[in-house]
């Protein structure tokens, strides 16, 4: 959750302003009224600024009355007309002339989101997490949120919903959210072989020798395998047999009957009784 806050009124602080009567210094000589203001003297029709309301206030001497006659908004050492407008953190401020005072007031506000900005209501889309731009009030000050409104998991070039599965390489998988930590995590682990998938720890046999689906590790990657892990004898017609069973073999182009063989790991010795 991203938050801005901001003021509940306006951002700049304002310059209250009214004409400056100045007294006895107001006086009518031969070239009209002429007004005395910071101990300098402006004659009638002079524009001028002064320190209390800063450079972006012009004043005018009327009548030995110094009016304001052009408003305008300091903004980083530089005068802004009424109706200028600056953004500053997705707020969007305006130069008004509002209750007596001159001054920037908010007129839009947004979040932050990317490297831009989105008005409230807008919705955002940062990988696979999606987001809309809310307003709160939280003790008398306004926040403006990015609240997070769905997430999923970046995989194989995709992006999946929560709890949403794929199945590759025998291996499914499911978009979940453990603690903090949101990704792909495997949920059904299997092993490829023979164009079939087969559980951890299921076996299955080819040319007489027993393979098991196996879990194994190298630096912490899992990664699933089918590994030899047994062996069975195999007679002249390729069929299996366990030790001390009797079956027929082949050697040297010639068919040997009465033999049998010993399994030790998976290593195999064959023996034929003599005739």
């Amino acid at each position: 959750m991203i938050r801005l806050v901001v003021s509940t009124l306006c951002i700049s602080a304002w310059l209250w302003f009214g004409e400056i009567y100045v007294g006895e210094s107001s006086v009518v000589n031969r070239a009209g009224w002429v007004c005395q203001v910071q101990d300098k003297i402006y004659h009638e029709g002079d524009n001028f600024t002064i320190s209390r309301s800063g450079p972006c206030l012009v004043y005018q001497c009327r009548f030995g009355l110094a009016r304001v006659v052009n408003y305008g908004c300091l903004h980083q050492n530089k005068c802004l007309s009424l109706g200028d407008q600056i953004e500053t953190n997705c707020v969007k401020q305006e130069c008004v002339h509002e209750n007596g005072g001159v001054g920037f007031k908010a007129v839009k506000y947004g979040c932050p989101a990317g490297s831009g900005c989105i008005d409230v209501g807008q919705t955002y889309k940062d990988g696979c997490y999606d987001f809309i731009c809310e307003k709160d009030v939280v003790g008398g000050n306004v926040y403006y949120i990015l609240n997070r409104t769905s997430w999923g998991c970046y995989y194989n070039n995709r992006c999946f919903k929560e709890n949403e599965i794929v199945v590759r390489n025998c291996v499914t998988k499911r978009c979940e959210k453990r603690g903090f930590i949101v990704g792909m995590f495997d949920t059904n682990k299997a092993c490829k072989a023979e164009n079939k998938c087969y559980m951890i720890n299921e076996t299955y046999t080819k040319d007489c020798t027993i393979f098991t689906c196996q879990e194994q590790s190298i630096n912490g990657i899992k990664f699933y395998g089918v590994f030899p892990t047994g062996v069975l004898c195999q007679d002249s017609e390729g069929n299996c047999h366990k030790s001390g069973e009797l079956f027929s073999i082949g050697i040297n182009n010639h068919i040997r009957h009465n033999c049998t063989c010993q399994i030790h790991g998976l290593k195999i010795n064959y023996g034929c009784a003599l005739q």
